[in-house]
């Protein structure tokens, strides 16, 4: 399980080529790291990644984040599914 993120919303806003090395490139390589390893990966997202007009997400809903933390969790998703795409995304 990957916990390990700058999670505050504010910290990251303005702040996008600091946070992505913790946020992206991180989750990257621990993906990368479970794969040669066949192991396991859980990633925890955010509903920052939703544009937050409404309260309640299915999993099939579009991605369309309007912060920058919402901008990191989408790639860091992303670069952790294109490591091992059978990362469990929660």
């Amino acid at each position: 399980m990957h916990t390990a993120a700058e999670g505050s919303i504010d910290a990251v806003a303005g702040h996008l080529e600091i946070f992505r090395p913790l946020n992206v490139e991180v989750s990257r390589k621990l993906a990368a790291c479970c794969a040669r390893n066949d192991s396991q990966f859980v990633f925890f997202s955010s509903k920052a990644v939703y544009k937050g007009e409404e309260g309640a997400y299915d999993d099939d809903d579009p991605v369309d984040p309007v912060t920058d933390y919402g901008r990191l969790q989408v790639q860091a998703a992303s670069a952790v599914l294109s490591e091992l795409p059978s990362s469990f995304l929660t």
